[in-house]
């Protein structure tokens, strides 16, 4: 299995995917509340989190906005683990 980390920084967004190609997840949980909250802060936040999966891989996708003071820049980050 593989997982692939990317950060990238587009003016005023932050955009963070986490993707794998392990066997996938049916979307139910049976307990927890890691997904819900992650997706309230993003909310919070102004922006969005989505989880994506299927029979192989899932995604996580996370995008918020930069606070005001932040200067505009691009950087493209991407790690991947094995």
């Amino acid at each position: 299995m593989s997982v692939t980390v990317a950060l990238k920084i587009l003016n005023d967004r932050l955009t963070m995917e986490v993707r794998d190609d392990g066997i996938g997840w049916s979307g139910q949980t049976t307990s927890g509340r890691g997904l819900s909250i992650m997706q309230k802060r993003a909310k919070d936040l102004g922006g969005t989190a989505t989880i994506c999966a299927g029979r192989t891989g899932t995604r996580v996708s996370l995008e918020i906005p930069l606070p005001p003071a932040c200067s505009p820049v691009t950087s493209d980050v991407q790690i991947e683990l094995k």
